[in-house]
C-alpha cells in the first residue's frame, strides 16, 4: 500500500507556495520601482535602448509569470489529486474494514447457528433418552402389574381350591356324622327289636328255657316269587342277645 502525505505536510506545501508567489510578487513590484525612479546621468545610455528590448523584457516576464502560474496550477491540481487519491484509499480501507465486520458478524452468526443446532439436538437426545426411560418405565410397571395380577389370581384360586377342599371335607364330614348317625340309629331300632322280642317271648313261656329251633333269614325275591331260606342254626340261651348286621329276623318257637 503506497503511503500518500499527511495534512500536515499537505500544508506546508501550500505554505511554501504561497511564500513563492510572494516572493514573485515583491520582486515584480521592486522592478517595476526601479523602472518608475529618476535615471542616473549613468544610465541615461541604457534609457537610449528601443523600446523593442523593453517590450521582449515585458514578454519574458509576462512568459515567466505564466510559466509559474501554470506550475503552481499543476502542483494544486497534484495536490487535489494526492487528496482525491487520499480519499479513495480511506475508502477502501473502510471498505475492508466494513467488509471484514461483515465477515466477522457472518461467521460469529453461523456459530452461534451451530451451536443452537447442536443444543437442540443435544436436547432432542435428552428427550428422546427420557422417552425411552418412561417407555421402559412403563413396560416394567405392566409386567409387575402382570405378575401381581397373575400372582394374585394364583392366590384367589388357590383360596378357591383351599375352600372347596374344606367344603369337601366339611360335607365328607357332616356325610360320614350322618352315616354314624343312621348307623347308630339302626343299631338302637335292632336292640329295641330284640329287646321287644324277647319280652314277648319270656311273657309267652313264663320265664322257662326257650329254645330256638330255626332262624329263617329272607333274601332277595325272584321274579318267579320263589323264597329261598338260609342254613339254619340253633342255639339254647336264658335271657341273650345277638346282634345280626342290620337283617331281618323272623323267630319261631318250638
Amino acid at each position: 500500500m503506497l503511503r500518500y502525505p499527511s495534512r500536515l505536510q499537505q500544508r506546508q506545501q501550500q505554505q511554501q507556495q504561497e511564500q513563492q508567489q510572494q516572493q514573485q510578487e515583491q520582486q515584480q513590484q521592486h522592478e517595476h520601482s526601479q523602472q518608475q525612479k529618476p535615471k542616473k546621468p549613468q544610465q541615461q545610455q541604457h534609457e537610449e535602448q528601443p523600446q523593442h528590448e523593453l517590450s521582449q523584457q515585458q514578454q519574458q516576464q509576462h512568459h515567466s509569470q505564466q510559466q509559474q502560474q501554470q506550475h503552481q496550477e499543476q502542483q494544486q491540481q497534484q495536490h487535489h489529486s494526492q487528496q482525491q487519491q487520499h480519499q479513495e484509499q480511506q475508502q477502501q480501507e473502510q471498505q475492508q474494514q466494513q467488509q471484514q465486520q461483515q465477515q466477522q458478524h457472518k461467521q460469529q452468526q453461523h456459530e452461534q447457528q451451530q451451536q443452537q443446532q447442536h443444543e437442540q439436538q443435544q436436547q432432542q437426545q435428552q428427550h428422546e433418552q427420557q422417552q425411552q426411560q418412561q417407555q421402559q418405565q412403563q413396560q416394567q410397571n405392566q409386567q409387575q402389574q402382570h405378575h401381581q395380577q397373575q400372582h394374585q389370581h394364583q392366590q384367589h384360586l388357590q383360596q378357591q381350591q383351599q375352600q372347596q377342599q374344606h367344603q369337601q371335607q366339611h360335607q365328607q364330614q357332616h356325610q360320614q356324622q350322618q352315616q354314624q348317625q343312621q348307623q347308630h340309629q339302626q343299631q338302637q331300632q335292632h336292640q329295641q327289636h330284640q329287646h321287644h322280642q324277647q319280652h314277648q317271648h319270656q311273657q309267652q313261656h313264663n320265664n322257662s328255657s326257650i329254645s330256638i329251633n330255626s332262624i329263617t333269614i329272607n333274601s332277595s325275591i325272584n321274579n318267579n316269587n320263589n323264597s329261598s331260606s338260609s342254613s339254619s342254626s340253633s342255639s339254647s340261651s336264658s335271657s341273650r342277645t345277638c346282634s345280626f348286621d342290620g337283617a331281618m329276623i323272623r323267630g319261631g318257637s318250638s
